[in-house]
């Protein structure tokens, strides 16, 4: 039972510093090369799945903006070697809500045929009605 203690604990104190580390996020996003206009339409924990390294599993913020999706490594490892991804939305192709290891919510879609994959503790269903909605918003400007 006290192992059991320990687990949620730990999982508390990453789901703190994930939570208050949303935050911050605007201001780092900035930082990367976008507009100032840019703005955060929702952000949800989430683990990115690297297709090219089994290691490469990182804890993080995954951000749906106005003009791109970004994932941002919160939780690093060892083994970690992405600090973090963005997909700009005009190039996200056969987005969807799927399940990683049979019940866990996962987003996938493909940028120029290479597979990505963030599961989420919760929300994948918002989360890619967000970006569609924003990839509508973003033609209709065109």
């Amino acid at each position: 039972m006290e192992e059991v203690g320990k687990v949620v604990f730990e999982y508390g104190q990453v789901r703190l510093k994930m939570d208050r580390s949303k935050r911050e996020s605007a201001q780092i996003i900035r930082t990367l090369g976008r507009s100032e206009q840019e703005q955060v339409l929702q952000q949800h924990i989430a683990k990115y799945w690297n297709p090219r390294s089994l290691w490469d599993r990182p804890d993080g913020l995954l951000v749906v903006t106005d003009q791109r999706l970004v994932f941002l490594t919160k939780q690093e490892t060892i083994a970690t070697t992405t600090d973090f991804l963005s997909f700009p939305l005009e190039f996200i192709e056969n987005l969807r809500t799927a399940r990683v290891w049979l019940f866990v919510p996962a987003i996938r879609f493909e940028i120029k045929g290479m597979p990505f994959v963030l599961t989420l503790l919760r929300g994948a269903d918002a989360a890619c009605a967000a970006i569609a909605s924003a990839r509508e918003r973003q033609r209709a400007v065109s």
